[in-house]
């Protein structure tokens, strides 16, 4: 596996006992041999939590109220009358 080679030969070396490596919920970096290769290092590893769509903050809760929110003109409105012309 690609991530697995990743960590042993890249990202391992460089860590440090007590650095912390949080990784997303991709089946590839749950194989055999990527946690124990970085708390070989003594780092730990955090997966985040699984998707859920309160944790996506203001993404998520900011966009249904924008569809019904009124529309607001905006704050500066182009001149209503012709410029002269010399």
């Amino acid at each position: 596996m690609r991530s697995r080679a990743y960590v042993t030969d890249t990202l391992a070396p460089v860590l440090k006992p007590g650095d912390t490596v949080i990784l997303n919920n991709l089946n590839a970096y749950k194989v055999a041999g990527v946690r124990e290769a970085i708390e070989a290092f003594g780092a730990r590893v955090l997966y985040l939590p699984p998707y859920s769509p309160e944790l996506k903050g203001r993404v998520a809760t900011s966009t249904p109220s924008n569809r019904s929110s009124p529309k607001r003109k905006p704050s500066f409105a182009p001149p209503q009358h012709e410029l002269p012309t010399t």
